[in-house]
């Protein structure tokens, strides 16, 4: 967020120098810049926002419903497998002005997500557990590498890590496009609830 907002005041301070230089045939101007690494993350909206069947929205979480099209998808698996896809991500950081200057930057992506809420109901039998995945390809190099995580209230394997830095490839850039947002149930997990859910996730991307 701070290069961004260092971007749009460079642009307003260009916009004022043109309008001051109108008068005079000639002035001098001293003007102050910077070139620096890039961070940039984009995580496209939800997929199935709009979708709607019998009044709810979303997808239909009952994969005991026989007539369910995701229901593969979805129902929990013995193994890791990554379940159907609810959004995409794309992201670019750089290091090169870094490695310039000799300076070390730790830059991570970390995802994380709450327990799928029942809207009305609150209690234990509201909450349900999901596993999250990612699916991605590194610079657009060898094949698509996968990570899993549960929700912030598990105990463990609760959060995806990125470590950006040991993505480089050696020419001081990661670049992802157009990488996978897999939804699945978690083991033991069977929806029992009827009615509107919803889950947050969050994608923080930072640099030290």
């Amino acid at each position: 967020m701070r290069k961004i907002l260092i971007l749009l005041l460079l642009l307003l301070s260009i916009s004022l120098l043109f309008a001051e230089t109108n008068d005079d045939a000639m002035k001098s101007q001293n003007i102050s810049g910077f070139v620096d690494d890039i961070s940039f993350l984009y995580v496209t909206p939800y997929k199935f926002d709009t979708f709607a069947d019998n009044g709810y929205e979303g997808i239909n979480l009952d994969y005991n419903d026989t007539s369910n099209t995701y229901s593969s998808l979805i129902k929990p698996s013995a193994i890791h497998e990554p379940g159907i896809v609810i959004a995409n991500f794309s992201l670019l950081s750089t290091f090169i002005e870094h490695a310039k200057a000799r300076v070390d930057v730790a830059v991570s992506l970390t995802i994380t997500h709450d327990k799928l809420c029942h809207t009305t109901d609150h209690t234990e039998d509201g909450k349900l557990e999901y596993e999250l995945a990612i699916g991605y390809k590194a610079n657009g190099v060898g094949d698509d590498v996968f990570n899993f995580c549960l929700s912030t209230e598990s105990d463990s394997n609760n959060k995806i890590v990125l470590n950006l830095n040991a993505l480089d490839t050696g020419n001081h850039m990661v670049s992802i496009q157009d990488g996978n947002i897999y939804f699945r149930f978690a083991n033991g997990v069977a929806p029992s609830v009827v009615g509107q859910y919803q889950s947050r996730i969050t994608f923080v991307l930072e640099g030290r």
